[in-house]
């Protein structure tokens, strides 16, 4: 896995570390409001193409943000491929 490959790499690898710096440099640092709501910053919800609604959508140990409509688009024939995958992970 990719996560795994980059947690290997050397502190004093200056090119995994520039890698780690463009992949990760569109990440946020949010908090939670006294609701308990994040706000999402405008240029990431652009990006994401949010408007009103969004889904958090469960991926075992992060989550990701989808805008309903591409999610459902995107997600055509997800299960199969899910269920293809873990047959040939022999779960």
């Amino acid at each position: 896995m990719l996560l795994d490959r980059f947690s290997e790499i050397s502190l004093s690898d200056e090119e995994g570390a520039e890698v780690e710096r463009v992949i990760g440099g569109s990440s946020a640092h949010l908090t939670l409001d006294k609701a308990g709501r994040l706000c999402l910053p405008e240029e990431l919800a652009a990006v994401a193409g949010l408007r009103k609604e969004a889904m958090f959508v469960g991926r075992l140990n992060k989550f990701e943000i989808w805008e309903p409509g591409r999610f459902n688009e995107n997600s055509k024939g997800n299960e199969a491929v899910a269920a293809a995958a873990i047959k040939n992970l022999n779960l």
